[in-house]
């Protein structure tokens, strides 16, 4: 029986770095959210560059757009494991920490859309273990964005949900919270 997917999103064209965002809108005092994805190259080529995220739903990017290249948005790099959010205050725009993920892994990512900024979080899991990176402080309204770099790569969106309760945990070893 062939497993049952939200939806998979799939580049056609030849293009370098094809972003978009998945709705729905996720707003202060939505609670958590999380989705669950798979990155894959339907030509077997393991062309690796693949990216994942969230982005300021108020702010307009184009199909090109980098995630974490601006404090609009932060994004999750596959081919390095790197975080990406640059602001006028960072030191670095690479934050690294977090493992790298290959086609076919289990990548999540859990907001907690709380009504206080102060208490709204962003997590990543990889394979269903929480990684050590994450950010505090959303803005009011976000999307999840992902990114493929190459005709044929896809992105499966295995489940988008409302949870009842944060999966994260405290005691993650070299744990670095940013301020968004």
């Amino acid at each position: 029986m062939p497993e049952e997917n939200l939806t998979q999103l799939v580049q056609l064209k030849t293009k370098r770095n094809y972003t978009v965002a998945i709705n729905p809108e996720i707003v202060a005092g939505d609670g958590v959210v999380q989705i669950q994805l798979k990155f894959e190259d339907l030509q077997n080529l393991n062309r690796g560059f693949r990216q994942v995220g969230i982005v300021d739903s108020n702010f307009d990017f184009s199909d090109q757009y980098l995630p974490g290249q601006d404090e609009f948005s932060v994004g999750y790099c596959g081919s390095d494991g790197n975080i990406s959010h640059l602001t006028e205050e960072s030191v670095d725009q690479f934050i690294t920490g977090n493992d790298k993920y290959e086609n076919g892994d289990l990548v999540t990512l859990e907001v907690n859309m709380h009504e206080d900024k102060e208490k709204r979080t962003l997590h990543f899991f990889l394979k269903e273990k929480q990684q050590p990176i994450s950010f505090i402080g959303l803005p009011d309204c976000i999307k999840f964005i992902v990114q493929r770099q190459h005709q044929g790569t896809a992105v499966t969106i295995i489940s988008m949900q409302t949870l009842l309760q944060p999966t994260i945990v405290d005691n993650i070893p070299k744990a670095q919270i940013i301020d968004w």
